[in-house]
């Protein structure tokens, strides 16, 4: 009979301790993040404090969600960066999370996603003839040095020098 007995209180000092800990352990709230960037972009949420990083494909109309479990109460940062054909945007962000709530959604942040090269690559199309070759080459050479040129100043700074050279190679098509 003393055995029963001692067997009945190590069940119940066990399911005790196991409730317990599962309460404390699923404490926190699901905290969704949603927003929007260019469509099919490499998204990726970071939350350092916490350890947490999830990286996903935004959909064909650019959307992405995380949805991160048990975040307790706090303030966190929150990190969110996309990057697609060598682009990359990334905005940082204090999060809060409140006590007493039951869930929490972050939606609207936008990630824009503004193509740097195209642009650069469109300047070293000095002919702008879609090619990036030795007829640019040559008229980059026709303005070398020479200071506020009508063509192949690339970076804007007011000279064809080797900065431009430099801008035009790494473009090079043909």
């Amino acid at each position: 009979m003393h055995h029963k007995i001692t067997g009945c209180i190590i069940l119940v000092v066990f399911l005790f301790l196991f409730y317990t800990l599962n309460v404390f352990a699923a404490s926190g709230i699901p905290v969704t993040i949603a927003g929007s960037t260019t469509p099919d972009a490499l998204v990726s949420a970071q939350i350092p404090q916490l350890e947490i990083s999830q990286s996903q494909l935004a959909d064909d109309k650019g959307n992405f969600e995380f949805i991160f479990n048990n975040i307790e109460s706090g303030i966190y940062s929150l990190t969110l960066s996309a990057t697609k054909d060598g682009v990359t945007n990334e905005i940082s962000q204090i999060m809060g999370v409140p006590t007493g709530v039951e869930s929490m959604t972050l939606s609207e942040i936008n990630i824009p996603l503004i193509p740097t090269y195209p642009a650069a690559k469109e300047l070293a199309d000095i002919n702008r003839d879609g090619q990036i070759n030795l007829t640019d080459l040559s008229i980059l050479a026709y303005y070398w040095g020479r200071p506020n040129p009508e063509k192949g100043d690339l970076n804007d700074d007011g000279v064809v020098d080797l900065k431009d050279l430099s801008i035009m190679l790494s473009r090079w098509t043909n």
